[in-house]
């Protein structure tokens, strides 16, 4: 197995480790490509269908395809008895009235339930909780940090170099992917995707797809000739659902290697959010200028005038194109497809609905449809219980759309963490997909109640807001290299060092037991007691 210009890991191990898991893995993903199968069978000949040129904003919806396949189903004996019986007939529709008045009831305490009427002291406290830009100490002064990028081809891009120069929260933050650097920079980024390929393949094959044959775009930080005084950080994107061989793989020196994480986890070093909640109300709130554009009530007026009137044929929307790659992505393509055959009003794209999204989000919504006409969003993720996994889907998707994110997949305690109170709907609070679509069906009749849902957008500070004065506008990757910037310079500050004695435990095994089911680890990973260690230290 190749390394990088004779930094000495060797990988040998790792390969005959990666065969076993590989052969076990295996065997659990043979079962879930059957459960999806059965699935998609249901669904794929009626979903294979392109978009007329002309149309704009309606579709032929996938829902009614699901409720034919539905109706077929049930018992012929059914249609033979109510033709029979005309008086059978007109009792049925008397039940069904009944019914209709009986559900009405039961969502209205349902919602009563579930939606947490904040009061003023509460709401003081998330507006602290929101409001963080403001409160960051400046780093314009700061002295330069910079940042070596380990692997320049990372997925879908490919990391240039930049600079920053006295920005306010940032300070000067330097970004390379100049490797002769190594022992100079402050910081090492290793991003897991690239390194998973190079410990499997002795390649970076993210390089290989994207056309690049340079070899250099391989190998590890040299272990044997490390400055010591660097940060070397684990960097993750992806739900901790997918690499599940790897705990069972990495060589321990590489494991052991890191001082520092960098993920969407909230208790990561440098936490790598999706989107928060003070980009979100800015954005929807203030103009360009940075002035509220309309008070509390007249904003309410307009969001709601916007969007479609009950008996509209959508009030829901979903985008999916993974129905079957991870367990997670499995599960909640059946939920959802459960919610369709119950009745759910659904506008869909994406390749699990037969035909691939043209997507434009940054634009405001779908390149085809106007979401925020649209009341909900079924921010479903292709994870179940990983820890702060809470994507794009829940912030730019639904909040940026002014929808109400459906969220299936995230433990309920880390979406409260990030979201306030009644601006998300879980769809572990109902006993069923039935009772999700029902509560839906309820809001979007109640204007009153569903506005509930779009209260936290007056959570605001006094002053003006402006995209630029949200950290989060620099975008999800810039945004973690500024932090990280602001972490070298505080560690240094604080003469603090820090060690992670296994990286897998901490992003594999010290996580809700869902999210790790069927992850084969080590034995050294699952009995280490306290992983990090920070201690203070003369320079």
């Amino acid at each position: 197995m190749p390394t990088n210009k004779g930094h000495g890991v060797s990988f040998r191990s790792a390969c005959v480790s990666l065969f076993v898991a590989s052969l076990l893995a295996m065997v659990a993903f043979i079962s879930w490509q059957e459960s999806m199968a059965a699935v998609q069978d249901s669904y794929r000949n009626h979903q294979k269908r392109s978009l007329d040129k002309e149309i704009t904003t309606t579709q032929e919806p996938m829902t009614a395809k699901i409720h034919e396949d539905n109706k077929k189903s049930k018992s012929n004996h059914t249609k033979k008895s109510t033709e029979k019986n005309e008086n059978n007939k007109k009792l049925k529709f008397k039940d069904s009235k009944t019914s209709s008045d009986a559900i009405q009831q039961k969502m209205a305490a349902k919602h009563e339930e579930l939606i947490q009427r904040l009061t003023e002291e509460q709401k003081e406290d998330w507006k602290k909780k929101i409001w963080t830009t403001a409160q960051m100490e400046s780093h314009a002064d700061a002295e330069p940090v910079e940042i070596l990028w380990w692997f320049s081809h990372t997925g879908h891009n490919v990391r240039k170099d930049s600079k920053w120069e006295n920005h306010e929260q940032c300070g000067t933050c330097i970004l390379t992917t100049d490797r002769s650097k190594e022992q100079t920079v402050d910081a090492i980024v290793v991003p897991n995707g690239p390194l998973q390929s190079v410990l499997a393949h002795g390649v970076n094959r993210l390089s290989q797809r994207a056309g690049d044959s340079d070899i250099d775009d391989a190998g590890f930080p040299d272990l044997n000739n490390r400055n010591l005084s660097q940060l070397w950080v684990f960097e993750n994107k992806e739900s901790a659902i997918k690499g599940f061989s790897q705990p069972a793989t990495i060589p321990r020196e590489v494991d052991s290697a890191f001082n520092a994480t960098m993920t969407y986890r909230l208790d990561s070093d440098i936490s790598r959010r999706f989107g928060d909640i003070e980009t979100a109300i800015t954005a929807s709130r203030f103009g360009e200028n940075g002035e509220l554009v309309l008070n509390d009530e007249e904003y309410a007026s307009h969001l709601m005038a916007n969007k479609y009137k009950q008996g509209s044929e959508f009030n829901t929307a979903w985008f999916v194109s993974n129905c079957g790659k991870t367990a997670g992505a499995v599960k909640r393509f059946e939920y959802g497809a459960q919610m369709i055959a119950d009745g759910l009003k659904l506008y869909s794209e994406g390749e699990c609905f037969g035909r691939k999204t043209d997507k434009a989000f940054a634009k405001g919504g779908s390149a085809i449809f106007p979401l925020r006409k649209l009341k909900f969003y079924l921010a479903f993720e292709n994870a179940f219980h990983c820890n702060d996994y809470i994507s794009e889907k829940f912030w730019r998707n639904s909040f940026n759309n002014e929808l109400v994110p459906v969220v299936y997949g995230p433990h309920p305690d880390d979406v409260k963490a990030v979201a306030p109170p009644n601006s998300y709907i879980l769809a572990e609070d109902f006993d069923s997909p039935k009772e999700l679509v029902e509560y839906l069906e309820y809001l979007d009749g109640n204007n009153t109640a569903y506005m509930e849902y779009h209260e936290w957008r007056n959570l605001y500070t006094e002053g003006p807001k402006t995209a630029d004065g949200c950290l989060q506008s620099l975008g999800t990757v810039n945004r973690t290299i500024c932090l990280l910037c602001r972490k070298v310079r505080d560690m240094r500050a604080e003469k603090r060092k820090q060690s992670v004695k296994s990286v897998m435990n901490y992003w594999k095994y010290d996580v809700h037991k869902e999210c790790k089911e069927d992850v084969i680890f080590q034995d050294y990973q699952t009995k280490i007691k306290r992983n990090i260690v920070s201690w203070h230290e003369e320079y």
